[in-house]
């Protein structure tokens, strides 16, 4: 992107097409290998929208709005058990328009195979949370149990 800040280009062009850095939102986006169609806000995120916003440390962060709260969005990456926070509405630049997986583009307005995932992670988000604490309690019991021989 050059001499533009993901906001500058995503205000001069409308949309852009980028690549994911890290897992968070794994299995959807894979860490630099699927590319990510974003677009300026045209209208307020809704639950469910992957959205782009500036983070506390000045970086970017691609993660799903899970709620809506008066003052911005609870946001949570698909591939994280723990909320990001209020993310501050004036923080939020952008918004997954859509993604390719190799030559395969799927829309998140309108793609089936994309909605059924939506409602997988929202279902799963309970078990996969107490799955973690389980696998944390058992690593902390195992610890506790080889400091004691």
């Amino acid at each position: 992107m050059d001499d533009f800040s993901i906001e500058e280009a995503l205000a001069e062009y409308g949309r852009i097409l980028e690549v994911p850095a890290g897992r968070s939102m794994e299995p959807m986006l894979r860490d630099r290998r699927d590319t990510m169609v974003l677009a300026g806000l045209k209208r307020e995120p809704r639950r469910g929208d992957v959205v782009l916003f500036r983070d506390r440390s000045g970086g970017h962060t691609l993660h799903r709005v899970i709620k809506k709260k008066k003052d911005g969005y609870l946001t949570r990456g698909d591939n994280c058990v723990r909320s990001d926070g209020v993310c501050p509405r004036e923080a939020v630049v952008g918004i997954l328009e859509g993604f390719y997986k190799g030559e395969k583009y799927y829309d998140c307005s309108s793609s089936p195979a994309y909605k059924l995932y939506v409602a997988y992670v929202r279902l799963s988000y309970l078990p996969r949370r107490a799955a973690n604490g389980a696998r944390s309690l058992l690593k902390k019991l195992k610890i506790r149990t080889d400091e004691k021989r």
